[in-house]
C-alpha cells in the first residue's frame, strides 16, 4: 500500500512521528516546490516529489495513486488543494499533529513577534520563479469552479495579508477538513477545534513518541550512573534557525545563555544546553567554560533524570522535563502555554531569569503520582505504545473508508 506524506522532513523529530509507517507502506513525500530547495538527507527507499513537477493536485494523485495521505496541517493553500482532491477521489486524508499546544491567540502572538526575514522570503520567491511556479494557479487548477466560492477568494486574500493561520481562523470552510485528526491528547486538539470547529467525531488520540521513550526508560536508570552536577536547558531557535525564526536578537539570546550559566555556576553546577534541531548549524554560540553544548543525544532520558533543574521556553521536549523534574519556564511572550504549565507545583514561570531563586529555593521534583497525572493529560498511556496506536488508528481509518466507498 502507498502513503503520500505532505510533511516537513527537515527534522528527525518530525520524521519520528511517521516511523511506524515505514515498514508497512510505500512512502511518497511532497514538501518542497523544487528539488533545488530540498537540502536534506533522504531515506533512500522512499520517493520524493515536488509541487513544481505537477500542474495540479489531481495530477499528483493520478501519478502516485496513494491509498491514503498524511498532512502536517490544513491551512496552506497547496495542502488544501491536495486535501480537496483526496476527498473528491475517496482517498482518506489524515492530519497528524506535531509540537506543543498552542491556541490561535498564542500563534498570533508568536507570529507577530517574528522579525521579517527579507533574505528568506527572497530565496523562496527565487525558487518559485526558477520553476515558473504560481501557487494561485495551482490551487485554481486543483479546485476548478470551487475556486470561485466567496470563502475561498476571501481565504486566499487573507493568507496573503495575514498569513494562513489567521486566515483559517477567520474563514471556516469544509474544503480543508480532513478525514481524521491524529493528536497526542485532548489538549493538543484545542488549536484545531478553534480553526475547524467541532472535530470530536474525526479525532483520534495516539500519544506522543518522545513521552513514550522517556517514561519507559526513566525509572529503570540507575541514578549512580548520572553525569556531574548540572542544569539542563532545552533551547529554541529564538534568534534564527532552519525555518528562519527570529523572535529576539542574537545578543539577547546569548545573554540568556550567559545568565543561566552564571546561575548554574552559583549552585556549583554545569549548564547543559540541548540545542534545538533548527540551531544545529549555529556558529555564533558564546564561549563559556561552564556550558556544554548538545545536539543529537542518545541518552535523553538519562539527561533529564540527572538534571537538578530543567529550563526552557516553549518546546515539546519540555514535556518530559515537566513530568519528572523541577522546571523553570522563561516567559518571553504572553501565551497560554505558560499559564497551563505554570499550574504544576514543580514548575516556575519567570519573566526575568536574573531574578531566579532570589529566596535560594529550587522547585521540588513532582511525586510519582503527580508525574503520571501530568503524563496522562499529555496523552501517555501505559497500555499501548505510540507506534501501535498510530498503526492501529491508520488501519481503522482505511478500513472505515473502504466500507464507505
Amino acid at each position: 500500500m502507498k502513503v503520500l506524506v505532505n510533511f516537513n522532513y527537515s527534522r528527525k523529530q518530525w520524521v519520528s512521528l511517521l516511523l511506524p509507517l515505514f515498514d508497512h507502506f510505500e512512502v511518497h513525500w511532497i514538501r518542497y516546490i523544487s528539488k533545488s530547495e530540498d537540502e536534506y538527507q533522504h531515506i533512500s527507499s522512499h520517493f520524493y516529489h515536488y509541487w513544481g513537477e505537477y500542474k495540479d493536485s489531481n495530477q499528483i494523485l493520478s501519478n502516485i495513486n496513494p491509498d491514503f495521505c498524511i498532512v502536517m496541517d490544513n491551512k496552506a493553500p497547496l495542502t488544501i488543494a491536495l486535501i480537496y482532491q483526496c476527498k473528491k477521489k475517496g482517498i482518506p486524508v489524515v492530519l497528524l499533529h506535531h509540537g506543543i499546544v498552542l491556541t490561535v491567540k498564542d500563534m498570533y502572538v508568536l507570529e507577530s513577534n517574528v522579525f521579517d526575514n527579507a533574505e528568506h522570503v527572497s530565496d523562496i520567491k527565487r525558487i518559485k520563479n526558477e520553476k515558473n511556479f504560481n501557487t494561485i494557479k495551482f490551487v485554481f487548477r486543483s479546485l476548478n469552479l470551487r475556486f470561485f466560492h466567496p470563502r475561498i477568494i476571501l481565504f486566499l486574500l487573507l493568507v496573503k495579508i495575514k498569513g494562513p493561520k489567521l486566515a483559517a481562523f477567520l474563514v471556516k470552510d469544509k474544503i480543508r477538513i480532513p478525514t481524521a485528526y491524529l493528536c497526542s491528547s485532548d489538549q493538543n486538539a484545542i488549536n484545531q477545534s478553534e480553526l475547524d470547529g467541532n472535530i470530536s467525531e474525526r479525532l483520534y488520540l495516539i500519544g506522543n513518541p518522545e513521552l513514550d521513550l522517556v517514561v519507559n526508560e526513566y525509572y529503570g536508570i540507575d541514578e549512580r550512573s548520572m553525569p556531574v552536577n548540572y542544569w539542563l536547558h532545552i533551547d529554541q531557535p529564538l534568534s534564527g534557525g532552519d525555518l528562519s525564526e527570529k523572535f529576539i536578537s542574537e545578543k539577547d539570546h546569548q545573554s540568556i545563555y550567559k545568565t543561566l550559566s552564571e546561575l548554574a555556576s552559583s549552585y556549583k553546577a554545569k549548564l547543559y544546553i540541548k540545542l534545538h534541531p533548527g540551531n544545529y548549524s549555529g556558529t555564533n554560540l558564546p564561549v563559556d567554560s561552564n556550558i556544554v553544548w548538545l545536539k543529537e543525544v542518545k541518552n535523553l532520558t538519562q539527561l533529564i533524570k540527572g538534571a537538578k533543574v530543567c529550563t526552557g521556553f516553549f518546546s515539546n521536549l519540555l514535556l518530559p522535563c515537566i513530568a519528572f523534574r523541577p522546571t523553570i519556564l522563561i516567559k518571553l511572550f504572553e501565551i497560554s502555554w505558560y499559564t497551563v504549565m505554570g499550574k504544576y507545583h514543580n514548575v516556575e514561570v519567570v519573566d526575568d531569569i536574573k531574578a531566579l531563586f532570589v529566596n535560594g529555593e529550587i522547585p521540588k521534583a513532582p511525586s510519582k503520582s503527580d508525574s503520571f497525572s501530568f503524563l496522562e493529560k499529555q496523552g501517555y498511556t501505559p497500555k499501548q505504545e505510540y507506534s501501535d496506536r498510530f498503526l492501529h488508528t491508520v488501519n481503522s481509518i482505511l478500513k472505515k473508508n473502504r466500507a464507505e466507498y
